[in-house]
């Protein structure tokens, strides 16, 4: 586009605008840059989609522009695809793709997105931000601003997050349902539960991509009373039955026994070569560790090799 849009070509838009309620805009499907500029200066602050509900749309270094004149106030589902921001960091402005000021520069770049993003979708209630392969670097200070959000019911990071972070998220000011993390990565620094928020007190679906033992530590340092449904993807090998029962056990007795309802827990490797009887054992474990459940509908425990658990006499 290369001229103005006149009076009778932005009328004729808006009568169509008015009626899109879901728009899911992906990489594959981008309009020339050039064409913003134009459309920014016709909507004069104002959302383009002025009755959007939902919303599916990729960060580019180059286009921000593009996301943000999509964001209206009557937002309430959002996800945010960035599609390798780093790796696009790099190849924009001809970075080193290990350094730290190319992770820098697009931790600034996603942070300051978002602290622009968020004042526009105020009544969101679901958020995903789906992070590309390269985002590793990305700090977790580019997520901090998810704390000021206040009608957020359910969100999904599908990135590692540090152990700050995780206890920023802990004091946003919604009051979450669903949570839904990648990864945390902690540390062997000793966490005071006290410094933790209510946030996470009111989330009764919680689905982490984490080792099993580390998932012990966060539900006890963060503290989940509400909890009804739990699915862990545990992608590190199990050594022995017992040390998986151990595991196994000390979670559910972090958990809410009144009320909690189901649990999920994928592990990354069978517990191959193991006597039948270890594993018989191990079984008859478990089920007494879920004994305690009055309200328990399900228990799902999948295993790489799942031929380790088909003869448990039970």
């Amino acid at each position: 586009m290369h001229s103005p849009i006149t009076d009778d070509e932005w009328s004729r838009f808006q009568l169509y605008a008015r009626r899109v309620h879901s728009l899911k805009a992906t990489p594959d499907e981008r309009v020339e840059f050039s064409v913003w500029p134009f459309i920014a200066v016709r909507c004069q602050g104002q959302p383009l989609l002025p009755h959007l509900h939902r919303l599916e749309i990729n960060i580019d270094p180059v286009d921000l522009l593009c996301p943000l004149l999509f964001l209206s106030p009557t937002i309430t589902h959002i996800t945010f695809i960035t599609s390798d921001l780093v790796k696009m960091v790099t190849e924009r402005y001809h970075t080193d793709p290990i350094s730290t000021s190319t992770d820098k520069a697009a931790t600034i770049l996603f942070r300051t997105f978002l602290q622009i993003a968020l004042p526009k979708i105020p009544h969101v209630s679901t958020m995903s931000i789906t992070m590309g392969t390269y985002e590793d670097g990305i700090a977790s200070s580019a997520f901090l601003s998810l704390a000021h959000l206040r009608n957020l019911r359910e969100l999904d990071i599908s990135t590692p997050i540090d152990l700050p972070c995780f206890q920023a998220l802990s004091h946003m000011q919604s009051r979450l349902k669903s949570l839904f993390l990648w990864r945390v990565v902690l540390d062997e620094i000793t966490v005071n539960p006290s410094g933790f928020g209510d946030a996470f007190r009111t989330v009764e679906d919680f689905r982490i991509h984490q080792d099993l033992a580390e998932c012990c530590r966060i539900i006890q340092i963060a503290s989940f009373p509400s909890l009804n449904n739990l699915t862990i993807s545990d992608v590190s090998p199990i050594s022995a039955p017992l040390d998986f029962h151990q595991r196994f056990s000390k979670l559910c007795s972090l958990l809410p026994s009144e009320t909690f309802q189901s649990i999920i827990v994928s592990i990354g490797s069978g517990i191959s070569g193991n006597p039948p009887h270890r594993c018989n054992i191990l079984f008859r474990q478990l089920l007494e560790s879920l004994m305690q459940f009055s309200a328990l509908k399900e228990f799902d425990l999948h295993m790489n090799h799942p031929q380790d658990i088909i003869h448990i006499d039970d």
